[in-house]
């Protein structure tokens, strides 16, 4: 997939699970209120969360071949980074998302128990977030990878996504072929 879509991929999930917190304690203030209409409500937390782990999906999927790219033309160090947070920022959004449709099996104080660890969840999400999109920042601010990027549209690099090439076995057919 194009990394160049990595840029508009990546900051729905980040905003999201600044959100899903809020969302949530005003689900479980609505629940208090109302338990009758708890699917509803309930349904306004669910459905960001969905979208956010389908947009952190497409953020990996790009950001996977963003780096495919990069390595070749700059420091894999700071990519390899912020890719390892991205991973388990990306289990945590997983996770999350995953749990919020089990609340729909409970009633009483256990949907409100639920709701309570989908709280802790997102909390514990919503820093990993920072910290992952702090460092894709440095990739692009500090280590300036879209000046690579260019320069790798430039050469055509783009094409090859997706695509190993093994040199060993090339050589050694050229070799053969020479003979």
């Amino acid at each position: 997939m194009n990394p160049t879509l990595h840029p508009i991929f990546v900051h729905f999930p980040l905003a999201v699970s600044f959100i899903a917190p809020m969302l949530i304690v005003w689900a479980m203030m609505q629940y208090r209120k109302n338990e009758a209409s708890a699917n509803q409500v309930w349904t306004m937390v669910v459905i960001p969360l969905t979208i956010m782990a389908l947009f952190t999906i497409l953020a990996v999927v790009t950001g996977e071949s963003g780096h495919e790219v990069l390595e070749k033309y700059m420091d894999e160090k700071p990519i390899k980074a912020h890719e390892e947070l991205a991973e388990v920022f990306a289990m945590l959004a997983y996770i999350t998302t995953g749990l919020s449709y089990f609340i729909f099996l409970f009633k009483g104080q256990r949907r409100f128990l639920f709701m309570i660890v989908m709280l802790i969840l997102s909390l514990v999400m919503m820093p990993m977030a920072m910290i992952t999109g702090k460092k894709g920042g440095e990739v692009v601010h500090k280590f300036d990878a879209p000046q690579y990027m260019n320069k790798a549209i430039k050469e055509g690099a783009l094409e090859h996504i997706g695509k190993h090439t093994h040199h060993e076995g090339n050589e050694a057919e050229e070799a053969h072929e020479k003979k």
